[in-house]
């Protein structure tokens, strides 16, 4: 009788860790399907970064290629240093002097 009971007792256990294995294989597969679609949402995300990236590079080759655009800018930082005397020493520290003379022209 008390094989019998044994025998029972088995069955049950191995049944119950059966169920348990199942129910950790299904959480392992939908771990992996849920990676895969974060891995895949991320990888897109990457691709769009890159294509902006390739066109901001783009207009600021064109950009910095036409020069007249950089008399511009320096004009305007020396204009925003006269109104704020704290950005002077950043234009000095970069090597960007301001004078009041007007750029030549080529």
């Amino acid at each position: 009788m008390s094989e019998l009971h044994s025998d029972s007792s088995t069955d049950t256990e191995r049944i119950q860790l059966s169920d348990e294995v199942a129910a950790l294989r299904q959480q392992i597969w939908t771990l992996l399907v849920l990676l895969l679609v974060v891995s895949g949402t991320f990888s897109i995300f990457l691709v769009r970064q890159v294509s902006y990236a390739r066109k901001e590079l783009i207009n600021a080759r064109q950009f910095v290629a036409s020069g007249q655009n950089m008399d511009q800018i320096f004009k305007s930082l020396a204009e925003y240093s006269k109104t704020h005397p704290d950005f002077a020493p950043i234009l000095t520290k970069n090597g960007i002097t301001v004078s009041n003379s007007p750029p030549v022209k080529k």
